[in-house]
């Protein structure tokens, strides 16, 4: 995956315009229509502010990490709720709950059911 589409998807993973990022970036959408085209390339200091506008690192834009990882919002892990998970200290964990909070409910029970036959077949069910 290029650049571009690197910087596309995280883009519209967000649900983002190009012109909301661009305004968010200080940048013209025009500029960042050419990045994701792959017309050019941003300069290092704007693939940062990307990074943090996409809330993902700047690894996975600039190809050295092939998942986007997206980060957790800071205050993520301070919701009660969550707080009081066990999972808080294993990162992979933290990760699954913090990327299936804006699933649909059908995208969530696809997951469980994905989840309930993994654990039926390695004998982990109650």
């Amino acid at each position: 995956m290029s650049l571009g589409e690197r910087l596309r998807y995280a883009r519209t993973r967000t649900d983002q315009t190009q012109r909301e990022v661009a305004k968010k970036a200080g940048i013209n959408y025009k500029t960042l229509s050419n990045w994701e085209n792959n017309v050019s390339k941003p300069a290092p200091d704007d693939v940062l502010i990307l990074a943090k506008i996409y809330n993902v690192s700047t690894d996975y834009l600039l190809g050295r990490e092939s998942s986007p990882m997206f980060n957790s919002p800071a205050d993520f892990f301070n919701d009660s709720d969550v707080r009081s998970l066990p999972a808080q200290t294993n990162p992979k964990v933290r990760l699954l709950l913090y990327a299936s909070k804006d699933l649909t409910s059908e995208e969530l029970d696809s997951l469980i059911a994905l989840a309930e036959h993994y654990a039926k077949k390695h004998g982990m069910t109650e």
